[in-house]
């Protein structure tokens, strides 16, 4: 997932094993998750609190995903990513 870092409107990236949150520039997140579910991935949005207010998508896969469906996963979401470049 670190390698998604920097990749279009992606600002920072943080999580463990499973679970990742894909913070993106603001007035992203929904383009970012229309282009996902457009390539069949579906992501929880998140909005932060705070100033400078953030917003993303949490990855959160199941436990049970096998490594061809993380490889869809990243590529479904970097392809999102540079789509809304």
């Amino acid at each position: 997932m670190t390698s998604l870092n920097g990749v279009g409107p992606v600002q920072d990236i943080r999580g463990r094993g499973f679970l990742y949150g894909v913070e993106v520039a603001p007035g992203q997140l929904w383009p970012v998750m229309k282009a996902a579910e457009e390539r069949g991935v579906y992501f929880y949005p998140f909005t932060g609190a705070g100033v400078p207010k953030s917003e993303g998508l949490v990855v959160a896969p199941p436990l049970t995903s096998t490594d061809k469906d993380i490889k869809f996963l990243t590529t479904a979401l970097s392809g999102a990513l540079d789509a809304v470049n």
